[in-house]
């Protein structure tokens, strides 16, 4: 992470910095991409809409990888958050899971832009990365019944 702090030893996570430089690159990214990743609730703990302590649950990769998918369980299990990445140019997933508690948790997320391209760095609560590369990230949620 760039601009996201997280505490090696307590596993606090301070995002002032990340909300000043999103602001900075505001006019880089679609206005749909800029309002979800400003949006402070997408990154609380107690959050509804939080990917905070979401569960991967699936990975989809496009026609020549030029489209990757990650689906989310929200932590209260009440929603299902889809991320959808457009002209991905690269990615790394680091996905192993041995499915013990807390396995699969995502601690935060960041998002940062270079001559706008999009990178969205993902850090699991066991220190796994998920990083990709792309033109845009078309995020959505859907609550579940």
């Amino acid at each position: 992470m760039d601009y996201i702090e997280i505490d090696p030893i307590t596993g606090v996570v301070s995002w002032d910095a990340y909300f000043d430089y999103l602001y900075t690159v505001r006019t880089q990214i679609s206005a749909d991409l800029y309002a979800y990743a400003a949006n402070r609730e997408h990154y609380k703990p107690e959050g509804r809409n939080s990917l905070q302590g979401a569960w991967l649950i699936g990975v989809q990769f496009g026609y020549r990888a030029q489209e990757v998918v990650l689906a989310f369980l929200g932590a209260w299990q009440d929603r299902k958050h889809v991320l959808t990445y457009t002209g991905v140019s690269a990615y790394s997933l680091d996905v192993d899971v041995e499915y013990r508690s807390g396995d699969r948790d995502l601690l935060t997320h960041e998002f940062r832009v270079e001559k706008q391209i999009i990178t969205h760095e993902l850090a699991f609560r066991t220190g796994r990365v998920i990083r990709i590369v792309a033109k845009d990230v078309i995020p959505t949620t859907e609550v579940l019944s």
